[in-house]
């Protein structure tokens, strides 16, 4: 049997944002699928039979086609979006034994992404630098934010800061920042945090798919100096 003339009320039409502009496309944008070629297109993949498409006249062929093929890489696309979401680095949790950074600090590398968590004692707080110069000099007066007080480091969880970026970050205890012979941060209680990229996992889930052998490569981090 032929196509059929009358179109689907509501059936499928070709994509127009995906067409438009391409002369091959001329004409039949708007134009509704005929009930055979509407039900092709509603249809899982493996139920096509060639019988079934030689119902249609070339040109409906060809525009079930473009839906199929279509429909398959939207499908593709959602699935190594979801799988790409779930394997996305999510960062982890980085304790910091503050109170002597000769041997508290994390000898592991740190990530874009990672939470540092500050534990500390009573007579130790921690501020965080803007700037290498500010940290160099010990400098309190402008480029400096505190993180946590001389208490909060004590509690159960500690003080929490993230660090969202590849960079160097600038840590000290500001304790006696005002007397320069006793201040912490000049006698060395001071960090600088270098975090590298994220493991990319998206890039590890690409090479996967195109070898199919399992794409190497996570990120590389730094290491507090």
């Amino acid at each position: 049997a032929g196509a059929g003339a009358g179109g689907v009320g509501g059936g499928a039409v070709l994509d127009a944002d995906a067409t438009r502009g391409d002369p091959i496309y001329a004409g039949v944008e708007s134009r509704p699928l005929s009930a055979d070629a509407a039900a092709l297109v509603a249809d899982e993949p493996d139920t096509i039979t060639a019988e079934r498409v030689a119902r249609l006249d070339a040109a409906e062929q060809f525009r079930v086609l473009v839906h199929l093929v279509s429909r398959a890489l939207a499908t593709q696309e959602r699935q190594t979006s979801r799988i790409a979401s779930a394997l996305r680095y999510a960062g982890k949790d980085v304790d910091v034994q503050w109170d002597d950074v000769a041997t508290g600090l994390p000898a592991a590398p740190v990530y874009a992404g990672d939470r540092l968590v500050f534990h500390y004692g009573e007579l130790v707080d921690v501020v965080e630098f803007k700037t290498k110069e500010a940290f160099d000099a010990c400098d309190f007066s402008t480029a400096a934010v505190a993180l946590g007080d001389r208490y909060a480091g004590a509690t159960r969880d500690g003080v929490r800061a993230q660090v969202p970026t590849k960079g160097t970050y600038y840590f000290a205890s500001g304790v006696d920042r005002d007397d320069a012979a006793k201040s912490r941060c000049a006698n060395g209680h001071k960090w600088a945090l270098v975090v590298g990229d994220a493991p990319d996992t998206e890039k590890v889930l690409a090479g996967a798919a195109v070898d199919g052998a399992g794409g190497g490569g996570g990120g590389g981090g730094g290491v507090g100096v």
